[in-house]
């Protein structure tokens, strides 16, 4: 009577088990596609300071229809050697602020598009930066195929939009606009 009553427990236990690993493994978001570049300018009334990185992270979430792009403040390096190295960090405060952070809503309908060839959508962009999130309506331009969507848009952003500051030492320098290019970035399907 002992020995069916410890079977039942450890059955249990092993359903419970495996229960909770079909459900975990449900639930894991599909991975982003790095290796997609952006550009950030801090404009300046005497010229532009120019930042770059390359580890632009790229995903498409199903459920929510949207893309979702991230960047690391601290990946941002500076275009020329004439521009402070840690000035993006400085201003867009990746110490307190590490990402900064674009949801763009793109319809299943065009992720799953059959067509060829690409179009431009104005769509609706959420927007974290230093903290403070901010929606938009952005120019995006598409190119889908089959599993795979390459997508590209430049816009600008006004720092005191999202609340944001400029620290003390750049005041003189920036006008508090930001102006964002993304290029040619691309999120692959994996299965």
């Amino acid at each position: 009577m002992h020995v069916t009553f410890l079977f039942r427990i450890v059955g249990l236990c092993v359903f419970l088990l495996l229960l909770c690993q079909l459900n975990a493994s449900a639930q894991t978001p599909r991975p982003f596609t790095g290796k997609n570049t952006i550009t950030i300018v801090l404009e300046s009334p005497r010229g532009r300071y120019e930042f770059k990185s390359d580890e632009l992270l790229v995903r498409y979430n199903r459920t929510r229809e949207q893309l979702e792009c991230s960047v690391l403040i601290n990946s941002l390096y500076p275009t020329s050697d004439t521009i402070p190295a840690n000035m993006a960090y400085d201003v867009l405060y990746g110490a307190r602020f590490p990402e900064l952070a674009f949801l763009i809503d793109v319809p299943n309908e065009l992720m799953n598009s059959d067509r060829t060839g690409s179009s431009q959508q104005n769509q609706r962009t959420t927007i974290t930066l230093q903290g403070n999130t901010n929606e938009k309506k952005i120019p995006v331009h598409f190119a889908p195929d089959k599993n795979t969507i390459s997508f590209g848009t430049s816009f600008d952003l006004m720092l005191d939009n999202f609340e944001a500051s400029i620290p003390a030492r750049y005041l003189p320098v920036l006008t508090g606009r930001l102006l964002i290019n993304i290029n040619n970035a691309r999120w692959l399907d994996q299965p």
